[in-house]
């Protein structure tokens, strides 16, 4: 992984922070401990500008208190509300950049090709307020800046580790020392208190034979024969006769995701993906041994299903429980939908899929047809800002939420159900 850190004026800076808003009423440590699990390496740490927090790890080469390179940019250009700027660092290029007061992209390049072309990338999005970019970049409407001159003083914006490890450690080793001074003290009759010897072990009669008959009844399920299909069922419901909540249905699945993004000693976690009916994360092996994924899973993560695709592959596997649906249905049209929500994307700049489509329904005596506006869009966007473009809709299913670690970014499908 390449190393994220730049030295401006002999002090080091950090870069490719993720970035997020932070969600109201919730501890910004947590909030930034639930980040890292998005991100790879042992050690996360985290910093603030205003209302977001950045999230970095030590296998970026990222270290307690050291400052972050986009957030004092941020301070220094506090009169733009959005910005990019590609400056000159040692070894490669630097690019930072900054919409409505969120930062959306910082990060360094050691190659001057590959940043110049997500600096273009980047420039393609509408209503910059100021763009920086070299002089022999030749870029129009850019003025050039030193970054040294932008950030001489700043040394606000520290990191700092998401976890409270320290703080646990001198407890513990208080308590030890406690205990330790308890024995000194009082060893002799510590000693006479202690009997060796093995323990009785009062086995629960009822408890094991609850056991075995779910045991049995398990068996049966695996071994039971294949049943001859009856005449179809008829179907009472349409589909958007039990719709969730939406803001539910996106808490669900972040959470869920955030559960099976923990980090396990010497697997990486490539993809998480959020159905209707289960959350799955892929793992790939790194430098450690199947043996560490089962142990971690059974201490830490129960109920969890694990798949081993090869040995260097792993699937786990969380089944989600069903939430509490009503009917909803969309009172426009389709076109209508498709048009509305095509808009909202443009006036954010962000890339989406928006097509018409129909879901069939089957039943016994008739098959129906149900108008659906599709929509697929990849956002930095967490699940419960993404929704807030369809609050003005009341049949949207969130049927699918994608977490990709190399990008950093979220995949969405969404259903509308319209008339």
């Amino acid at each position: 992984m390449a190393r994220q850190v730049i030295t401006i004026s002999r002090t080091k800076y950090a870069t490719d922070l993720f970035w997020q808003p932070i969600v109201g009423g919730q501890s910004i440590r947590v909030f930034a401990g639930n980040l890292g699990n998005f991100i790879t390496g042992r050690t996360k740490y985290y910093t603030t500008f205003k209302s977001i927090v950045g999230v970095g790890s030590s296998a970026l080469g990222h270290r307690t208190r050291m400052p972050s390179a986009a957030a004092t940019i941020m301070d220094a250009f506090s009169e733009y509300n959005s910005f990019v700027a590609a400056f000159k660092v040692n070894g490669g290029i630097y690019i930072v950049a900054a919409r409505s007061g969120i930062i959306i992209h910082d990060r360094f390049y050691a190659s001057e090709d590959v940043g110049h072309t997500e600096f273009d990338t980047l420039l393609s999005l509408p209503d910059w307020g100021a763009v920086i970019a070299p002089n022999e970049w030749n870029v129009a409407r850019a003025e050039e800046k030193q970054i040294e001159e932008l950030i001489a003083a700043g040394t606000k914006h520290l990191l700092l580790p998401t976890s409270r490890f320290w703080n646990n450690f001198i407890s513990i080793a208080l308590l030890v020392g406690l205990l330790l001074g308890v024995l000194y003290l009082f060893g002799g009759q510590v000693k006479k208190i202690i009997v060796p010897g093995t323990p009785d072990i009062a086995v629960d009669e009822a408890a094991r034979a609850a056991f075995l008959r779910r045991l049995e009844v398990g068996d049966a399920t695996l071994t039971q024969a294949v049943r001859v299909m009856g005449p179809p069922t008829v179907i009472t419901e349409m589909p958007f006769d039990n719709i969730p909540d939406l803001s539910a249905r996106a808490e669900q699945c972040m959470n869920a995701i955030t559960f099976l993004m923990q980090t396990i000693p010497g697997w990486v976690q490539q993809e998480a993906v959020c159905t209707e009916e289960y959350a799955t994360v892929h793992l790939h092996r790194r430098h450690g041994a199947l043996s560490d994924v089962w142990e971690y899973v059974i201490e830490f993560m129960p109920g969890i299903e694990i798949t081993e695709n090869s040995e260097s592959d792993i699937v786990l596997t969380y089944t989600l429980s069903p939430l509490y649906g009503i009917s909803r249905m969309e009172e426009s049209d389709g076109q209508t939908v498709a048009r509305h929500i095509n808009s909202i994307f443009q006036l954010m700049g962000h890339p989406v899929d928006v097509r018409q489509s129909v879901e069939t329904v089957r039943s016994a005596a008739r098959v129906d047809v149900v108008n659906v506006v599709l929509v697929s869009a990849t956002s930095a966007l967490q699940p419960g800002e993404f929704i807030q473009i369809f609050k003005d809709y009341d049949a949207v299913v969130l049927y699918s939420v994608r977490w990709t670690s190399s990008t950093r970014r979220w995949n969405y499908e969404v259903k509308i159900y319209v008339n």
